[in-house]
């Protein structure tokens, strides 16, 4: 980092003198050339005063976390409009905004904000309409909400909303229709809804929901009609009792819900006709899965274990599983007679186990109608 602060410096003199008759002297409102790294309150002012409206490169305002030189403010980048890269800010302890990057329009590359311990709001980003690459926002442990991300209407590569301990929403990504990579919302321990996440119409890896221990429900996403090549998995969320959403999504969906302790209903998933598997497991309170009534074929396997189900009624219209079938350790259920349909006309091609629930009919018993307890 000191190797780096040293070259931008350098840098910086070369910008400004010169060997000969020509003018370096940068013009306010031109364009740097070049990756930036900023990396003291010195560095921060020294490069604002040139009045850059462009960087065609990188801008890294990132503090060494070894030497924990504070950097107070960034409002001597009033000026930067574009960032033709990557923006990351890392590691400052003492940043608690923004302010000076009120005036950025457009990053090409990614946007990076990480392990600034005191950054409360990132509200200086209300101009900013587009970013090209990742949207990473993780260890921020005083940031509140994203809001000012609103405005953002572009397709991004991807996003990570992570391990932002005060965090109670991501409304802020509302302006967000496409991801073309995955969702991950990962351990954010006051986050109470996803209801920024109500406008993504596609997504085209992994959606994942894990470990935010304050949220309660997932009632929306049901603008999602298209996962290419990619998963759902809710998991690990300790407060989360109800799943009604996803209710557009028709196919092409790998699907696991499992270790969600106080859940107690699956009602969402209203369209989905054919998922890749099907997994839903260690949800310990779960009573109610009513929400695959549509669901036709399982292209791998199906799996629930570990429930208080007390039927199967909603997989009454399943025609096919292309492997295994799992019903394990459900203990209240005593009515499978919703997997008649499936088993009379062999369309499980793998192994199928019942065993250790309130009724354990063989194949033969359920084809038969001995369904029920």
């Amino acid at each position: 980092m000191k190797k780096m602060a040293l070259l931008f410096a350098f840098t910086l003199i070369l910008a400004s003198c010169g060997g000969d008759d020509s003018d370096d002297t940068p013009v306010p409102g031109g364009s740097f050339e070049g990756n930036v790294t900023l990396s003291t309150q010195a560095e921060v002012d020294a490069f604002g005063t040139h009045g850059y409206e462009t960087i065609n490169g990188d801008l890294d305002i990132a503090v060494d976390l070894e030497d924990r030189d504070a950097i107070l403010h960034i409002a001597r980048l009033s000026s930067v409009r574009e960032i033709t890269g990557n923006l990351t800010i890392f590691g400052t302890s003492e940043l608690v905004d923004l302010s000076g990057l009120h005036q950025l329009r457009t990053i090409g590359g990614s946007l990076t904000i990480s392990r600034n311990q005191s950054l409360a709001n990132i509200n200086s980003f209300s101009r900013l309409t587009h970013i090209g690459e990742w949207i990473s926002i993780f260890r921020n442990n005083a940031l509140i909400n994203l809001d000012s991300l609103i405005n953002i209407t572009s397709s991004p590569a991807g996003i990570t909303i992570s391990e932002n301990d005060n965090l109670t929403d991501i409304d802020g990504l509302g302006g967000i229709t496409a991801s073309r990579g995955s969702i991950q919302v990962h351990q954010n321990r006051s986050l109470l809804n996803l209801d920024g996440l109500n406008n993504i119409e596609s997504s085209y890896e992994c959606i994942s929901i894990t470990n935010n221990a304050s949220l309660t429900k997932l009632d929306g996403i049901n603008q999602l009609t298209t996962i290419a090549i990619a998963n759902i998995i809710i998991t690990e969320n300790d407060a989360l009792t109800e799943i009604s959403g996803f209710n557009g999504l028709p196919r092409n969906i790998w699907i696991q819900i499992s270790d969600n302790p106080l859940l107690s209903s699956i009602s969402g998933f209203q369209q989905a006709k054919t998922v890749g598997v099907l997994y839903i497991f260690r949800n310990p309170s779960i009573s109610d899965i009513s929400g695959f009534n549509a669901l036709k074929h399982v292209e791998g396997d199906f799996a629930i274990a570990n429930t208080q189900i007390t039927n199967l009624d909603s997989f009454s219209g399943l025609d096919f599983i292309d492997k295994d079938m799992i019903i394990d350790n459900n203990e209240n259920l005593a009515n499978l007679c919703g997997l008649r349909n499936v088993l009379e006309t062999n369309g499980v091609s793998g192994e199928v186990n019942i065993r250790y629930n309130g009724y354990n009919p063989t194949v033969a018993d359920i084809v038969a109608g001995n369904c029920q307890n």
